[in-house]
């Protein structure tokens, strides 16, 4: 199977200028980066310096890897590696060309670079230019043929956050890729980004007026979220009255936005958007239409919801969970282990994270916690709830770092 897995991405690798013009900008995009066989500053993406060249082949290296949006859940460990081994190249790869975005936010990282073909020849060279002393995989991004030369050199091998149970059966391939790692930290038991995640909302600054009615924030949704939003004000309007809706859609295009805003104004609603900086605690919605303040404002809120579960995978439910709010995801939420583990936990009859599937079901959602947040003590004993449970999940970082310690300074780790 692994030689008809590398003969496949020869034959793409060789034929792509043929089919290019085909491709899509994302497609085209990954083929040029795995093409490059070069390693770049991770801020810019400009080329290296000599003198950075020499140090990345002369000075050991300790070599990450994420597919893209998963490098969220390996930038506490980045950081704290980075200042434990200030001698240590602190390498990343990943696979999408949408990594960019977030590189610029990641501290520590010496270089980056598109991880290479998933051919012997191309690793054999890859691995010998470097010194690579561990090697940290975050997630669920497997490359074999990657994996088996990083374990036929003795390279320490960590696969962490990946998103599934402790003992839980594994398709016979993955299980063949899984024993190539050294050690596994669960998701459930040691995910870095909870402590990512936590400690930007204690260090947050950002303030914002508290309005006379609860806050239902719904964060990252999109056009298939809107709708049942949209549902719920149009079959509810008594009991929606009982919230300040804040809608933070993923995607702020003007036009987007002025047709959600003019949808809301028809069923009567007041509406404002945030760029406006007025005083919004009368509005009935309020539309964030400014990027980057997102996770800050899931402390404001009283109840969340969790855009993107309605379209076809929902966005992360950290966020408002590390901030003890009860949560809502409609039925696209198995990519969340977080919401998987979340929703078998109950406060009194409201689980931690509620699943609804329609407009009607987001109503008893709202409903339920209404009622919960009415009563000043039992708020508290909610929130106090999820505290209890987002603090068993903390130390994850830790628990990475302390893997990667013991194999740089002490005994390997096995399985």
């Amino acid at each position: 199977m692994l030689i008809i897995w590398q003969y496949l991405q020869k034959i793409l690798r060789k034929t792509f200028f043929l089919w290019r013009s085909l491709a899509s900008e994302k497609l085209q995009l990954t083929f040029e980066g795995k093409n490059r066989s070069y390693w770049e500053n991770p801020h810019d993406l400009s080329a290296l310096s000599e003198q950075q060249e020499n140090n990345l082949q002369q000075q050991p290296s300790i070599l990450f890897h994420a597919a893209s949006g998963e490098i969220e859940h390996a930038k506490s460990v980045i950081e704290m590696a980075a200042s434990k081994y200030p001698s240590h190249n602190i390498l990343l790869t990943y696979s999408s060309p949408s990594t960019k975005a977030l590189l610029k936010k990641t501290k520590g990282l010496t270089a980056v670079r598109f991880i290479p073909w998933d051919e012997e020849k191309i690793l054999q060279t890859f691995f010998s230019e470097l010194k690579i002393k561990a090697i940290l995989v975050a997630k669920t991004d497997l490359w074999p043929i990657f994996l088996k030369k990083a374990a036929s050199l003795k390279i320490p091998l960590l696969l962490f956050a990946y998103p599934s149970e402790p003992g839980a059966k594994q398709k016979k391939f993955k299980a063949k890729l899984l024993k190539y790692f050294d050690f596994i930290f669960f998701a459930a038991d040691s995910d870095p980004r909870w402590d990512e995640v936590r400690k930007r909302i204690e260090i947050s600054k950002l303030k914002f007026p508290k309005p006379q009615r609860k806050v239902f924030l719904a964060g990252s949704t999109w056009h298939e979220d809107d709708e049942v939003i949209l549902q719920y004000y149009r079959k509810f309007p008594t009991q929606a009255k009982n919230w300040l809706c804040v809608i933070a859609p993923h995607e702020i295009k003007p036009d987007s936005l002025n047709k959600l805003e003019a949808r809301f104004k028809n069923l009567g609603l007041q509406v404002q958007r945030y760029s406006q900086k007025q005083d919004f605690s009368y509005a009935d919605v309020l539309i964030m239409d400014e990027f980057g303040i997102l996770a800050e404002l899931y402390p404001w809120a009283d109840a969340c919801f969790i855009g993107g579960s309605f379209k076809k995978q929902a966005h992360s439910v950290l966020e408002p969970l590390a901030a003890f709010k009860p949560t809502i995801v409609g039925p696209y939420f198995e990519n969340q282990m977080a919401a998987i583990e979340f929703k078998k936990i109950y406060f009194a009859e409201l689980p931690l994270v509620s699943v609804v599937t329609c407009a009607e079901e987001l109503s008893q959602a709202l409903l339920k916690i209404f009622k919960i947040l009415q009563n000043d003590l039992s708020h508290q004993e909610l929130q106090a709830k999820i505290s209890l449970e987002v603090k068993k999940r903390l130390g994850g970082t830790q628990k990475v770092l302390d893997w990667l310690t013991n194999q740089l300074e002490g005994n390997r780790t096995e399985l």
